[in-house]
Formats: structure tokens, sequence, C-alpha cells
């Protein structure tokens, strides 16, 4: 019973990490980056991305959460920025 205690405990603390990880992280991308003031529309991409599946982050194993959003926005070609508006669909839970 105790070594159950300790170990959610242990996932407790990993999960706040994590929290202040994303939180930090997002901020960080939303002050650094900057829409473009260029009244024209963007040239779209020719690439269409295959349909691929991000399973929503509810608060477990976020490293390979990240690590698999990174390869699905950059897949898709989504830009840091859209990549903001993109991250609450994609999570659940204890994570939002």
């Amino acid at each position: 019973m105790r070594e159950m205690q300790l170990h959610l405990e242990t996932l407790s603390k990993q999960h706040e990490t994590f929290q202040s990880f994303i939180t930090t992280q997002l901020s960080t991308i939303i002050t650094t980056t900057h829409p473009s003031s260029s009244s024209s529309s963007p040239t779209p991409s020719p690439f269409k991305p295959p349909k691929i599946h991000l399973p929503p982050f509810d608060g477990s194993n976020p490293l390979d959460w990240i690590f698999q959003a990174d390869q699905y926005f950059d897949l898709a070609q989504i830009s840091p920025t859209q990549r903001m508006q993109f991250l609450p669909f994609f999570m659940k839970g204890d994570a939002l």
C-alpha cells in the first residue's frame, strides 16, 4: 500500500512539473511568435498530409505525447502559432 502511495505521489509531482513546463513553453511561444502583418493570404501548401490520428493528451506519458504532437504538427506543416490554437482540441481531463 505504501509503495502505491509513493508511486501516486511521484506521478502527481511529474504531472505538476509537466503542467508547469507546458505553461512555460506556451507562454514562450506566444510571446516570441508574431503573426504576419502582411495583408496577402499565405500560399497554401501543395502537400496534403495523410490522415493520421493524434491521440488526446490526458496527462499520462507527456514526453511521448509531445513527441507525437511535434511530429503531427510538423507533418501537417502547422505553424507554432496555429499549434497553439489546435492544442486544446487534443487535450482532455486534467490536462485541460
